[in-house]
């Protein structure tokens, strides 16, 4: 493995031709690789081992109340909130840029990749028509200077994420719209000049 991936950890499998599995085929190294061939060749006719068959265990499916999970999200980052609501309409949060990055419809999340494996991969939303917010013209997130403080959840469960810009802290809730189609989202200012806006989100 090293030879494709040189930071992989995975260890070399027969070394100078020999086999670590003594115990198998009496350790001939020749009929354990023809061994491997043949069960790739058949995988789609066979099942695979106990332990490794997929299974819907770690799907995330809302119900009577959203699910607030924490991962590791492709194209959102390692500090991912996850919404999903039982409308079946989801977000993904970013808590490094205090942001909504992701929208989406259909299914929630399969967490099994984060859940079993050792590197920990990124989660990719289940649903489909996934929409994804970039920040504005001219703004980066660093330039936002944002500080998470973090969320708190209403009496059925919707979580409002709370942040500091600057000296004014903010507080945002993103609530489903009753017919699914988006989101209406609202967005509290508190300090010296504290405000509030609501807009509506569709796509």
């Amino acid at each position: 493995p090293a030879s494709v991936n040189p930071n992989t950890r995975m260890p070399a499998f027969f070394t100078d031709g020999k086999s670590a599995f003594k115990n198998l085929f009496d350790g001939d190294a020749g009929k354990q690789i023809e061994a491997i061939w043949i069960y790739l060749k058949e995988i789609d006719q066979t099942r695979l081992p106990v332990g490794m068959e997929k299974t819907d265990a770690y799907v995330l499916v809302p119900k009577d109340r959203p699910i607030v999970h924490r991962t590791f999200m492709k194209d959102v980052g390692p500090r991912t909130i996850a919404v999903g609501y039982p409308e079946k309409i989801h977000l993904a949060f970013d808590a490094s840029s205090c942001r909504v990055v992701l929208v989406w419809k259909g299914e929630f999340l399969d967490a099994e990749s984060a859940q079993a494996d050792r590197f920990t991969p990124y989660v990719s939303p289940l649903g489909d028509d996934i929409h994804s917010f970039q920040p504005k013209e001219g703004e980066s997130d660093r330039e936002n200077q944002r500080q998470f403080l973090g969320y708190r959840l209403d009496a059925i469960g919707i979580p409002t994420f709370r942040y500091e810009q600057g000296d004014t802290l903010v507080e945002e809730t993103w609530r489903p719209l009753d017919n699914g189609g988006g989101f209406t989202r609202q967005v509290k200012t508190l300090g010296e000049t504290p405000g509030e806006v609501v807009e509506e989100v569709r796509w």
